[in-house]
């Protein structure tokens, strides 16, 4: 794009010196080497600041690439094997008898899917087993159910 400046302006003083506008040929050549000069000059500038440039590029991008990850070996798990725990509320322990029914939790029952399966609500599971936090039934835990309602005649 310089070259192009630096044409343009030859061009204008070469146009000014035929239009008849300049007295002294001598005057004339001077400027346009003066000119010439200093379009040069601008154009080392330049190419000087796109050296620069293209260097402060590659050394912006050489800090902002990825750094290659050091592999870390993985933890070994520790696996710890305990026997099941049947645990019965002692105060349901008391209050159960032979006749009450009963449903004992198994592996992924919630109070949802026991009281559908035995046609109640969680709300009357929770106050019949006095359960504070439903996240901490246990897999064999007994849970005393509702009497059924005999059918209405």
């Amino acid at each position: 794009m310089h070259r192009w400046f630096r044409f343009s302006a030859v061009i204008a003083l070469i146009a000014f010196a035929q239009s008849g506008f300049a007295q002294d040929n001598k005057v004339l050549l001077a400027k346009i080497d003066a000119l010439t000069k200093l379009v040069e000059l601008q154009s080392k500038q330049i190419e000087t600041l796109n050296a620069d440039l293209t260097r402060l590029t590659e050394l912006l991008l050489e800090r902002t690439a990825p750094k290659p990850a050091v592999a870390k070996p993985a933890p070994t798990p520790v696996v710890i094997s305990l026997p099941p725990v049947t645990l019965t509320p002692p105060i349901l322990a008391e209050v159960i008898t032979s006749t009450d029914p009963v449903h004992v939790i198994k592996q992924g029952e919630t109070l949802t899917s026991i009281a559908r399966q035995h046609s109640t609500t969680v709300a009357e599971l929770i106050q019949l087993n006095k359960i504070e936090d439903e996240r901490k039934l246990q897999v064999g835990q007994k849970l005393l159910l509702p009497k059924p309602t005999p059918p209405a005649q």
